[in-house]
């Protein structure tokens, strides 16, 4: 069996500048410091926030004093959610990647010149729904798939389509040029990270070019986990998304020629390391 590591592993920016600001907190904090959910979405990272005393919100809001913090989690939260925060009387810390924000400021501008927003992701995600809360219901559509567009029923003349940060970059342009044909004139605009579509470029490479599996070291519950997974599988390739060194699944692996390790964005470049070392021990001497 052959190993190779991705070019692609450790954090991106958003989510190494969101930990660098959760740590600066929790050492000058006086009190508390909470991430309002999970500031992402792996479980390895959390439990290192946890162990150095960063605890996540509890539900019941007035337990939380004035000397505490709260950190805004990397994939941010509506205005209204964020107002409700500050309302607590605590220290609230905005750790939301920028490039959520950037989309975030896109919405209000298209919006505030007329524009209906056609937003593909995941409704359910925690960008997806903190992004929604920019604009009312009425000016902004969630899709996620091809089949999705047929059923849209949108009056508005200016229609404008953004992205989810961690979409897949083959669906998203597929999305894309769907909504295109049906609605002449919309505007796209792609807000998919740039360092989750490099990664999905490598995992399709990768995926073409003779790897028989793609491990993607990442939290289940990771949407750019999900899309790596995706993408891999899309090019015809198999793909196991592993939490850790330890995961029994990764014993799978032994049945392939040429397994790749990649991660996800919000996944620590010691843990990827860690799954390769272990992939590399799996190899017959």
């Amino acid at each position: 069996m052959r190993v190779t590591l991705s070019r692609h592993i450790g954090f991106c920016g958003g989510v190494t500048r969101s930990i660098a600001i959760a740590y600066d907190a929790v050492k000058n904090v006086k009190g508390n410091a909470y991430t309002d959910g999970e500031l992402v979405h792996n479980s390895n990272t959390l439990a290192r926030l946890e162990q150095i005393g960063i605890k996540k919100l509890p539900n019941e809001l007035k337990l939380c004093q004035s000397d505490d913090s709260i950190i805004i989690r990397a994939h941010g939260v509506t205005p209204a959610r964020k107002a409700a925060l500050h309302i607590l009387g605590c220290k609230v810390i905005d750790a939301t990647c920028p490039k959520v924000l950037k989309i975030a400021e896109l919405i209000e501008k298209y919006a505030g010149d007329g524009y209906h927003i056609i937003l593909v992701g995941d409704a359910n995600h925690p960008e997806i729904i903190g992004l929604c809360g920019y604009v009312p219901g009425e000016k902004i559509t969630v899709l996620s798939s091809t089949e999705e567009v047929f059923g849209l029923k949108i009056s508005h003349e200016k229609i404008v389509v953004l992205s989810q940060t961690t979409f897949e970059c083959e669906l998203f342009e597929e999305i894309a040029r769907t909504i295109c044909k049906q609605f002449r004139g919309a505007i796209v605009s792609n807000t998919i990270c740039p360092s989750a579509a490099n990664r999905q470029r490598e995992v399709a490479f990768l995926s073409r070019n003779g790897c028989d599996c793609i491990v993607v070291v990442g939290g289940k519950l990771s949407k750019n986990a999900k899309s790596l997974k995706n993408t891999a599988e899309t090019n015809g390739c198999c793909s196991l998304i592993i939490e850790h060194e330890n995961d029994p699944t990764l014993t799978e692996t032994e049945r392939f020629s040429h397994v790749a390790i990649v991660s996800g964005t919000s996944t620590d470049y010691q843990d990827a390391c860690a799954v390769y070392k272990k992939l590399l021990s799996l190899v017959p001497k």
